[in-house]
Formats: structure tokens, C-alpha cells, sequence
């Protein structure tokens, strides 16, 4: 019965998703075998499997071992009405309760609770469940539901802190841009560009354009600096890019670059407010960034990317969680929970901050709580997020990866490499080739395909990734030399 109804919607205007939490028995997902083994490389025990009536040829898979967290997935709506969220593991924990499984077969309660978004009406979407217990049918404005018996409601949280009050601003207000060619090479052009933000700010900026674009509008990725650097600490990366189609944007943070004051108070340590209110002023920057790209006739707008290195991972996570317009955001070296990175971090403002002033700390972590990027990362989804972080990173500590990393919801990717906050030049081409793939794949859609036929076609591909690779090498040791010695400044304490 369960194959014929799976054949059966596999060819209708239907959308599939299937939820197999069954550890043996006989494989029954529409994903065939051959594509499930070349796309999924680590082990599972459970699998979720999401077909599009419009791409009945491509799977997107979400394995997961006994030990992980179900993950929040994207349910497709009527094509071409997006998708909503749904939290799989809030459901599966609400069905332990609802139907007392905890009190049958020796069946414990699942502890893990998330937010489950429901912020769009779902229809014409049929959604098969397969699992242990006897099935029972839901309809909620249109969606089919399979569930087991018990399975009435998802557990809910609102969100801690409205993110308009805090993150908007006045969408009529004047950009006002300045613009002005102030370098050309052979790969690309550079402009200068100043616009207005909120609080009366005029935000210096960085356009880059590939030299030989052509008439088509390009995707663009707005690259993010860390701390103590500034809008051209990607420099080194602008020709490869330029150079593989993109359109490049980058800007100063608020006390960085040409916004950098005389005095050049520490962001952060001794005076939370301040380092709150600027990661707050910078994210809005950001966000009349992407008003500013989208005046652009080169820019397409609904592929514009954003690349953020270690504080300006941090500030990617709140900016695209705030901001639908950003795709696919690529967090490089960021954490979350501030008080993890307080009390953890070898940044030396922190760490004697932390070991002088017990109770000042309680106060920061009190103070930046509304800038905690663990608040906003949750709602990059249905969008995806790539994570890249070192397993001994002391600086962005390991713990604060992990807490970003939990409350990010699926779809989400996070790649660890073998080193500390700057990649060894043993993981540079780990780190190259996640982050190219991954913009190839979610601003160009040169995914991978899912049908034996394109296998060729796709090999070309691959051979088109490997020469962008290893032209982009030397670029990426560079930045990554840079970014050293931007941080050296930090963990070595200055002299009076």
C-alpha cells in the first residue's frame, strides 16, 4: 500500500516528503539507492527525503544518526509559493508526551524542544510518514499529514526579541549614494561607493564588478571583515571571484576602517553598550546594503550571497537572519552565546576583563544578549547556512561553534577542519573548495545532479570547480596570512 501511494504522488503536482525513523527493514524511500549513497557519505540510521513536484528528479536528503537532532526541514508549498518550516523533532517529542509513549516499552521522552515556524499557509503539499506505530491522518489548510497516534501539535516558542524593533529601519529613507571609479585591472573595477543608513550614518563601501561582465546580471556576495580589519581584508579574493562571475560588496563596520575613531576603544570588553549598539548599527548598514545592490542593474537581486569571517560571521548571522534578501550566508570561523566567547576567548580585552571584573561580565552578557547571534541564526532557515569552523579554535572558542551550530536550523552544512581560528595551509583547500562549491551551488545553481544520464555533464562541472580551485589558492593563503596578522594585534597586549 505504501509503494503504490508513493508511485502514486511521485507522479501527480504533489510535493513528497518521507520520514523514515525505522533503523532496519527493507529501504522503501522514493530516493533510489545509487543517488542516496553518492550523496550522503557519512553513516545514519534514520532519513528524511523531500521530492518537489516540479523537480521529481532531485531528492534533498537529511540523514541523521540516533544520537543527532531530527532537523527542521523546508515543506514545499504550491509551486512557486516558497516553502514553510517544520520541526521535526518538537513534532516527535510532542507525540512522546500526547500518546504516553514514555510509559510503553520501556520508551523515553525526547528532550530536545526547537522553534517550529509557521509563518505561511501550506496546501497541495502530501507529505508520507514512515514509521513504527499505526498511521493516522491530519489535514491543516490543506497539508496531509501521516502521523501516529498522539502526534495533535508541534511545540511552539515565540521569538525572544523582535527583530524590526531592534533591526529595522525607515525603508523610505534616501540611500543619497556617492560612486566613484577608484581602481581597474584586467580582472575587475572597483567603485567606491558612500549611502546613507540609520542613526544619520553615511557608510563607506566597496563595489567590485568583473571587467568583462556581459549584459547578464550577476549574483553578488557581500564579504564581511573581522575584527580590527576592514572592507578590503578580502582583497586577495576579489580577482578568482571577479574572475568565476560574481559581483563583489563590502563595507566597513561601525569603529573599523575609515569609521574608526581616533581614540580606538576596544569593541569589545570593557563597555558592552557600545558593542552592542555597534553590531546593531552594522547590521542595519548592511541591510541598506542590499537596498543600495538592488538599484544596481549589474546585480541580480535574488542572488546575492554573503561570506563572513570570524566578527563578521557573527554579525552574518544576525544580518541573515534578519534579512530573507541574503542567500545562502557562509559563516567562516563564528560562534555564538556570548558568554562563552567572554569567559573563553584568548582576545586579551576579554580575558582580562573576565578575570578582573567577575560581576561586569555578568552585566555584558546581560547587556549583548540582544546581539547573541544563537537568537537570530534559527531564522536563516529555510535558507540555507554554511558553517566552517577549526577544531581547536581558542579565539572563536570550539564551544561557541557548537552553540551556533545548535541553533541553526536545517537546512544547514558545517565543516570542521583541523586547526585553530586561522586555517593551516593543510586545510586552505578544504576550506576553498567548501566555500566555492557551496556558492556555485546556491547562487549559480550549478547543484549536483541527481540523474546517471547528467553524470558527464557534471564531470565537466567538476573539472570547471577543480581549475577555480587552484586558482584561487595562492588568494586564499594570502587572506589567510592577512587575517593572521590582523589578530596578532588582538593577542598581543599593547604597550602603554
Amino acid at each position: 500500500m505504501y509503494l503504490r501511494k508513493q508511485a502514486e504522488t511521485l507522479k501527480s503536482d504533489v510535493h513528497l516528503v518521507e520520514i523514515d525513523l525505522l533503523r532496519d527493514g527493507e529501504y522503501t524511500l522514493a530516493a533510489p539507492l545509487s543517488r542516496l549513497r553518492e550523496q550522503v557519505r557519512q553513516p545514519w540510521h534514520y532519513l528524511i527525503s523531500i521530492s518537489r513536484a516540479d523537480e521529481p528528479e532531485h531528492f534533498l536528503l537529511y540523514p541523521r544518526t540516533v544520537r543527532e537532532r531530527l532537523p527542521i526541514i523546508p515543506i514545499p508549498l504550491a509551486i512557486g509559493e516558497g516553502v514553510v518550516a517544520l520541526d521535526l523533532q518538537a513534532i516527535l517529542n510532542q507525540c512522546y508526551e500526547d500518546g504516553a509513549y514514555a510509559e510503553v516499552g520501556g520508551l523515553s521522552r525526547a528532550t530536545s524542544t526547537a522553534v517550529c515556524p509557521t509563518r505561511a499557509k501550506p496546501r497541495l503539499t502530501g507529505i508520507l510518514l514512515a514509521m513504527r506505530y499505526r498511521w493516522r491522518a491530519l489535514t491543516l489548510s490543506g497539508l496531509l499529514v501521516l502521523l501516529p497516534p498522539g502526534c495533535a501539535q508541534t511545540a511552539t516558542n515565540a521569538p525572544k526579541y523582535d527583530a524590526d524593533l531592534i533591526f529595522g529601519y525607515d525603508k523610505n529613507l534616501p540611500l543619497s549614494p556617492q560612486e566613484s571609479l577608484i581602481e581597474e585591472t584586467a580582472l575587475y573595477q572597483v567603485y567606491k561607493v558612500t549611502y546613507r543608513s540609520a542613526r544619520d550614518q553615511r557608510v563607506p563601501a566597496l563595489l567590485i564588478l568583473p571587467k568583462n561582465r556581459g549584459e547578464e546580471r550577476l549574483p553578488c556576495v557581500i564579504l564581511m571583515h573581522g575584527l580590527g580589519s576592514d572592507k578590503r581584508m578580502f582583497q586577495m579574493l576579489w580577482g578568482p571571484l571577479t574572475q568565476a562571475g560574481y559581483a563583489l560588496f563590502a563595507i566597513d563596520a561601525q569603529y573599523h576602517g575609515e569609521r574608526k575613531p581616533n581614540d580606538d576603544l576596544p569593541l569589545f570588553g570593557m563597555y558592552p553598550y557600545r558593542a552592542r549598539d555597534a553590531l546593531i548599527q552594522t547590521v542595519i548598514d548592511l541591510r541598506r546594503g542590499l537596498d543600495y545592490l538592488q538599484t544596481r542593474k549589474e546585480i541580480d537581486p535574488d542572488r546575492i550571497g554573503y561570506i563572513g569571517a570570524s566578527m563578521g560571521g557573527i554579525i552574518g548571522a544576525i544580518f541573515a537572519g534578519v534579512d530573507e534578501r541574503v542567500k545562502a550566508p557562509v559563516l567562516l570561523v563564528a560562534g555564538g552565546n556570548w558568554k562563552i566567547l567572554i569567559e573563553k576567548s584568548t582576545l586579551s580585552v576579554w580575558r582580562d576583563v573576565a578575570r578582573d571584573n567577575p560581576k561586569q561580565i555578568e552585566e555584558a552578557v546581560r547587556v549583548m544578549d540582544v546581539v547573541d547571534p544563537v537568537h537570530w541564526v534559527r531564522r536563516i532557515a529555510p535558507r540555507p547556512v554554511l558553517f566552517v569552523n577549526g577544531d581547536a579554535d581558542d579565539i572563536v572558542p570550539v564551544d561557541s561553534n557548537k552553540a551556533l551550530h545548535a541553533a541553526a536550523s536545517e537546512p544547514k552544512k558545517i565543516v570542521w577542519y583541523k586547526g585553530g581560528h586561522v586555517p593551516p595551509p593543510t586545510e586552505w583547500f578544504t576550506v576553498t573548495s567548501e566555500v566555492l562549491q557551496w556558492l556555485q551551488t546556491h547562487l549559480k545553481g550549478k547543484q549536483s545532479t541527481s540523474t546517471w544520464r547528467d553524470w558527464l555533464l557534471r564531470w565537466e562541472g567538476w573539472r570547471e570547480l577543480a581549475a577555480r580551485i587552484e586558482a584561487l589558492l595562492p588568494a586564499m593563503a594570502a587572506f589567510f596570512r592577512e587575517l593572521t596578522a590582523t589578530l596578532s594585534g588582538y593577542l598581543v597586549p599593547k604597550l602603554q
